[in-house]
């Protein structure tokens, strides 16, 4: 099974937007971010392992430019880009925002 996430980027001293990247994450990945969390962060939160899979993904694919991360999953069948940095005008131009 695949999870979709939408991650919204921003600049933590200035809160400006540094842009938003879509990417789909497997069960798999998932799995080891799970891993990963349960040896350093014992006490997260459930569904926290999405988040990381989801931010990793985005980390190795090189469209997350850093800083504080809001994520939300989304449709699957969403028709953007996925695993690159997304701005303003391009998402307002996919109908996006």
């Amino acid at each position: 099974m695949m999870r979709t996430m939408w991650l919204s980027f921003a600049d933590p001293d200035t809160g400006k937007n540094r842009g938003v990247a879509i990417v789909d994450v497997t069960d798999e990945e998932i799995a080891s971010a799970k891993v990963w969390l349960i040896a350093t962060h014992p006490n997260h939160q459930p569904g926290a392992e999405v988040i990381k899979a989801a931010i990793t993904k985005a980390w190795d694919t090189g469209c997350n430019p850093g800083g504080e991360v809001a994520s939300s999953e989304i449709s699957p069948d969403v028709e953007a880009p996925r695993n690159r940095l997304m701005q303003r005008d391009e998402l307002l131009a996919l109908n996006l925002i």
